[in-house]
């Protein structure tokens, strides 16, 4: 959410979207592929995924390993208000 703000801030078209993500999580190699929740910024018509730290992605997946899939983009006014629920704390 912090991002899709600050790119509207600066007057660029930003979106957030939600979407299923895909991931083959190394702690449970051999197992099927886990399935969950995932957002991302797209801003000016390009993906912008923030990373997870190094540590994280030791343990579960990079996140260029990771897929998505049926992406829905948010209304502006409903990330607006998403954002402020969160008391300033942004997913």
């Amino acid at each position: 959410m912090e991002i899709v703000e600050k790119a509207r801030s600066l007057g660029k078209d930003a979106n957030l979207v939600i979407c299923w993500s895909i991931e083959n999580e190394k702690i449970l190699r051999g197992l099927p592929p886990v399935v969950q929740p995932h957002t991302y910024a797209e801003i000016e018509g390009k993906k912008v995924d923030v990373a997870y730290n190094p540590d994280t992605e030791r343990i579960l997946c990079n996140n260029t390993e990771r897929t998505t899939v049926l992406p829905i983009r948010l209304p502006k006014v409903l990330s607006a208000i998403l954002g402020k629920r969160a008391g300033g704390v942004y997913v």
